[in-house]
């Protein structure tokens, strides 16, 4: 992830879409739905550069596979290795914005004195939990979304 964050162009874009997110939501399951693709268009460009080097190498080992003959079990696992890496980048880039946010709600805490936003924490804490269960990150994003309270009170 250090690698892909070294050289990541869209590194500061990214946290502050998570931070500036609160100021969109309107506590609909629409808002909440629109943001949640937003951010899991955002994630998968940290993945572009992966994704291009796990191509590089599976041709590699195609063609050493078709030059010597070998089975294609080393392929099947290659590709298990690279769902993994890009599971792990995936979640790693979820849990680094959800913290973006949570800063965010306890800058409000600070700022605002409104003690409802000091238990986003909590919140997103118990969400994170979850997401290690669950395969389905960008509904589960959706949910918290929903969850979240809104900054201009209304």
């Amino acid at each position: 992830r250090a690698r892909l964050l070294a050289t990541d162009e869209h590194l500061v874009e990214r946290r502050e879409f998570w931070i500036g997110l609160p100021d969109r939501l309107d506590g609909t399951g629409a808002a909440a739905a629109v943001l949640a693709a937003e951010a899991a268009a955002r994630i998968e460009q940290v993945l572009e550069p992966l994704k291009a080097a796990h191509d590089a190498e599976m041709e590699t080992l195609v063609e050493e596979v078709e030059k010597w003959g070998q089975g294609k079990g080393g392929v099947k696992l290659l590709e298990a290795r690279h769902k993994r890496e890009q599971r792990r980048i995936r979640t790693d880039e979820y849990m680094a914005g959800l913290a973006a946010l949570a800063g965010r709600y306890r800058g409000e805490v600070a700022r605002s004195g409104r003690r409802e936003f000091a238990a986003v924490g909590d919140l997103v804490a118990r969400k994170c939990e979850q997401w290690v269960f669950n395969p389905n990150l960008d509904l589960a994003l959706q949910s918290l979304m929903i969850s979240l309270p809104r900054l201009n009170g209304s």
